[in-house]
């Protein structure tokens, strides 16, 4: 699937930028109800959530894998 397909999808909910137990990543950032990432274009790889633990930015395609997508995601 295309970028701009994946993209299309994304409501913007900011889910997927939390760890497991719901600790946002540090660039993550909310605008309303609406959320988006200080680094977009260099999300991907090694960052740390807003607590300073390690975290990695994944791929769609494989956060969706490893950990599924949650209820009303876009990408679901």
């Amino acid at each position: 699937m295309s970028d701009a397909n994946w993209e299309s999808r994304c409501k913007r909910c900011g889910k997927c930028c939390h760890t497991k137990d719901g600790i946002a990543c540090e660039h993550l950032r909310y605008i309303g109800a609406a959320s988006s990432c200080d680094i977009y274009d260099k999300r991907h790889g090694h960052h740390r959530d807003i607590s300073g633990r390690a975290v990695e930015c994944l791929p769609m395609e494989d956060y969706m894998r490893i950990y599924g997508m949650p209820e009303g995601c876009g990408y679901r």
